[in-house]
């Protein structure tokens, strides 16, 4: 840089916003996540203030797209714009509002100087409740209990307390609120285990009924513009498949996977690491050059073949099903691209389409067609 002085700063390929879907109008309903990982971002999140406020740090504009998310799925809390450090006052118009509607918490929205702790940690309860619920808090939203059954009353109370609109009825401190999270979680993850540890004679048949014909999945890569995407990968207004294939996935040996219903063999594991999209495809071309599994004719799978490996997130007994797939992947690139810098992957684990730059890190599940 010719002697000029810079600033590097880290690059995050995601974040809170992005994996539950909102929007900028962000009233509209988002993606609900498992318990897991709703309380694997709101204990980070809850820990990170604790530590801020133990600064003297206000941050007052916590929102989802606020929350970056690393590569190994760890919260960076981000935009301290609007943060207040111990002892300042606020000298804007007595008009203007600091925070983000549905986030910041009465007290500040009424006076910015009000915001404390509690404020912070009223954002933290609206994002859990919209994580587990798919929803903001409000009269008409669902409790969590209502939207999940695998959710007791102690997780509505324990929201009820985060986003009282009386910060003297919240959580005090986020470290309170984050006791309260863990205590929750355990009983939770408890009694899952106790449903799950039943004998499979106990558990409720499933008589799968017959599947429907299907047309043949696309084969061949393409560029798909964002406008075009729900229609092109027939997905609903979240990116979620508007209707999920019917069909057992049979395992081979170890390492493969066979889907009757599309007629692919999938990778089981996938690449050991994410990768950069172009190294994906280098990953493939390694395969075919090893005759990985015996075969020579593994490639990147198009996004219609990978939206149909995408379930939805799992409720009650589904908790206990062994994984057909390696659950160490998540995020798995497609061959189809966004546009010139950018292509298009699926959570596989959340069962959503989302799209990320070349050089974002992905894994990859290679498939070939059985016939």
């Amino acid at each position: 840089l010719r002697g000029r002085p810079f600033f590097l700063m880290e690059y995050y390929c995601d974040n809170l916003g992005m994996v539950i879907g909102e929007t900028y109008r962000v009233e509209r309903a988002s993606r609900p996540l498992p318990a897991d990982r709703a309380v694997h971002y709101a204990s980070q999140m809850l820990r990170g203030v604790s530590r801020l406020h133990h600064a003297g740090i206000i941050h007052r504009d916590l929102k989802p797209f606020n929350i970056l998310l690393t590569d190994d799925d760890l919260v960076k809390i981000t935009d301290f714009g609007l943060s207040k450090v111990r002892g300042e006052t606020y000298q804007g118009p007595k008009s203007l509002k600091v925070g983000s509607p549905f986030y910041a918490s009465p007290e500040q929205e009424d006076d910015p100087d009000a915001a404390d702790a509690r404020s912070d940690v009223y954002a933290v309860g609206v994002m859990l409740h919209r994580m587990l619920t798919g929803r903001l808090p409000g009269d008409a939203s669902p409790t969590a209990g209502q939207a999940n059954p695998d959710l007791d009353a102690a997780w509505d109370a324990l929201i009820a307390k985060a986003v009282a609109k009386d910060a003297e009825a919240r959580f005090q401190s986020a470290r309170e609120m984050l006791e309260a999270l863990e205590d929750a979680y355990e009983a939770y993850r408890r009694r899952l285990e106790e449903a799950c540890a039943l004998d499979e004679d106990a558990l409720p048949a499933k008589t799968p009924g017959p599947c429907p014909p299907r047309p043949p999945l696309r084969r061949e890569p393409a560029v798909v513009p964002l406008d075009e995407a729900a229609e092109a990968f027939s997905l609903d207004e979240l990116r979620r498949p508007r209707e999920y294939v019917c069909g057992p996935l049979d395992n081979i040996g170890r390492s493969l996977v066979a889907d009757r219903a599309t007629g692919l063999m999938w990778q089981r594991t996938g690449s050991e690491f994410p990768m950069a999209w172009e190294e994906a495809r280098d990953y493939v071309t390694e395969l075919n050059a090893a005759v990985h599994e015996g075969f020579h004719d593994w490639r990147l799978p198009t996004m219609n073949e990978l939206a149909s490996l995408l379930r939805p997130v799992p409720v009650g007994d589904g908790h206990c099903l062994p994984p057909v797939f390696e659950q160490a992947v998540r995020r798995v690139w497609s061959a189809d691209r966004r546009n010139r810098r950018s292509a298009w992957l699926a959570d596989v684990e959340l069962g959503y389409v989302a799209c990320a730059d070349f050089t974002c890190m992905v894994s990859v599940r290679a498939v070939r067609d059985v016939a």
